[in-house]
């Protein structure tokens, strides 16, 4: 039997109706990736670079979420340096690395109730211009969800850590500590959101060594894998690293001097989505 042209549209749609139905079906993806990309260089009289990478992984379960964090900030500039020891123009770099840090650490959450859940989470970083060669923490605590909606988030955590911690002197210190956490997200626009992260860690040691780290964010979708993001964070330290700073001469003793407290980073990138 020969099939006219409506017949075998109507044939084709039939057989394919399932497959279509299928793919439908098909559960979303269980897990996200998003990257963010930022690097200025400069080069001729004037030579520095700028480079922030970062990385956030999600897999998310029925009642639990893991999160991953990678980042790594790294700031060098390299200085012209011009002597005339007997006529004749020398030339010379000084490089000096003004910002570096690095980190990695990993989260899971797991729901209780609705609003109720609990979690685990362990880090490590490192940032030698505020005085940190390496710092390991790992803790655990309960958290509950103020908001939840397709608009806005919020959500508190409360726990407990112990923090491992060398500095770029030498010194070590080995602590307890308390640690509260606020999480809160907005919709903006279809294509815009604004994030802000407030963190506070407390040495149950020494309660005046407490630390806080605050970051905001907005980001803007260009297309549905790439978006750009303007951050502002705020490192602060109540009780910052002191280093000691040799004489410059034979004789001279060597002096404590201590680092500043607060630390701040703006930083614009381009954002990648996996």
């Amino acid at each position: 039997m020969r099939l006219s042209p409506h017949r075998a549209f109507v044939l084709l749609m039939t057989l394919a109706a399932p497959f279509a139905a299928t793919l439908a079906e098909e559960p979303a993806r269980p897990w996200t990736d998003q990257a963010d990309v930022g690097i200025v260089v400069t080069t001729g009289n004037a030579k520095n670079t700028n480079l922030s990478l970062t990385n956030k992984l999600v897999y998310k379960w029925a009642k639990s979420d893991l999160t991953i964090d990678a980042a790594a900030l790294r700031a060098e500039s390299r200085d012209r340096v011009l002597t005339n020891p007997n006529g004749e123009v020398k030339e010379s770099e000084v490089s000096k690395v003004t910002a570096e840090r690095y980190s990695f650490g990993g989260k899971y959450r797991s729901n209780l109730t609705e609003r109720f859940l609990w979690y685990a989470g362990a880090g490590w970083f490192r940032d030698r211009p505020s005085g940190i060669q390496n710092n390991e923490s790992g803790g655990a605590g309960i958290g509950y969800r103020f908001m939840k909606s397709d608009l806005q988030n919020l959500v508190g955590e409360f726990g407990a850590d112990y923090t491992r911690e060398r500095q770029v002197g030498g010194d070590r210190r080995n602590f307890g500590g308390a640690r509260a956490f606020l999480g809160y997200d907005r919709a903006l626009s279809k294509t815009s959101k604004l994030t802000s992260e407030l963190e506070l860690l407390d040495d149950l040691k020494d309660t005046v060594d407490w630390r806080g780290k605050w970051i905001t964010a907005v980001t803007a979708s260009l297309t549905q894998k790439m978006a750009l993001k303007v951050s502002y964070t705020v490192q602060y330290r109540n009780q910052p690293v002191v280093v000691e700073v040799k004489g410059d001469t034979a004789g001279v003793p060597s002096a404590p001097f201590e680092l500043d407290k607060t630390d701040t980073i703006f930083a614009a990138s381009l954002v990648l989505n996996f």
